[in-house]
């Protein structure tokens, strides 16, 4: 089965970096309209991307508009993902996600959506605790039948080249030939998000070389966004003791209600526990 033709349709939550990709890719209201159904950003996720305002980065500008145009949804957390949620972001480095990653997965689980996500480490995570959950990526949406089919060739690959080059789109490995075929094997040599061995790559060389990954950009991720650091150890430690996960999701709800909600990563208040 062609793993880029049989993606699923119905409900889809989108990452923030989905949205960093499809922003740069110039054609997002485009690309958006020929889904059967409005994609959906949870608020955290959305959050993460406002930070990126003061930095100078156009991704919330652009994706307020679609969301004012009715294009996009705009979800809350459910307060039952919340532990989901919490779990996701609270533990060792190496298993734990950043508080947008992690609200996309508990927010699709918690709906039965479809996840758009293309950060590595939360797909390697999600297919591990939650193999049922459905997952696919930017460059999966942008290669599937439904696009192509209002797409010309030069369009799409104008789209994914602009989403490369601009956002650094990450490509999974099985649909690598497929954007390279896309993009063209020149413009792909100047891709400066490849690895070398793609950039020095030429037409032939390019066609027999099975992998070429692209790495999501640390610059235009919103993983890059100042957080405040809190350093209250003993209330989490606290909450550990006793194996209270809904004491931890209490603390971490009073705190983002009395303060400023966008300025609070879950993530990080895990870590003072």
């Amino acid at each position: 089965m062609d793993p880029v033709r049989s993606w699923p349709s119905g409900l889809l939550v989108a990452d923030a970096s989905v949205w960093i990709n499809l922003v740069a890719g110039a054609r997002a209201s485009d690309v958006i309209r020929v889904l059967a159904m409005r994609p959906q950003i949870s608020r955290i996720a959305l959050d993460e991307l406002e930070r990126g305002r003061d930095k100078g980065r156009r991704t919330a500008a652009a994706l307020a508009d679609l969301i004012k145009d009715g294009l996009v949804e705009v979800a809350e957390l459910p307060s039952e993902a919340e532990e989901t949620f919490l779990n996701l972001v609270a533990g060792p480095v190496s298993q734990t996600l950043d508080d947008g990653e992690a609200a996309t997965l508990a927010l699709a689980l918690q709906i039965g959506a479809v996840a758009i996500i293309d950060e590595r480490k939360a797909i390697n995570l999600a297919r591990d605790r939650f193999p049922a959950l459905q997952i696919i990526s930017t460059a999966e949406l942008l290669l599937s039948d439904a696009v192509r089919s209002v797409f010309s060739d030069e369009e799409l690959g104008n789209v994914l080249y602009r989403a490369l080059q601009e956002a650094r789109m990450r490509v999974p490995e099985h649909l690598l030939k497929a954007v390279c075929a896309c993009v063209g094997p020149e413009r792909a040599a100047s891709c400066v998000s490849l690895p070398a061995r793609a950039r020095q790559s030429t037409g032939k060389t390019l066609a027999r070389a099975p992998r070429i990954c692209l790495q999501q950009s640390e610059i235009s991720s919103p993983r890059m966004s100042a957080r405040p650091v809190m350093r209250s150890r003993k209330q989490v430690s606290q909450c550990r003791a006793i194996g209270a996960r809904t004491a931890l999701g209490a603390i971490w709800r009073s705190i983002r209600s009395a303060g400023a909600p966008s300025r609070i990563s879950a993530r990080r208040f895990a870590k003072w526990c």
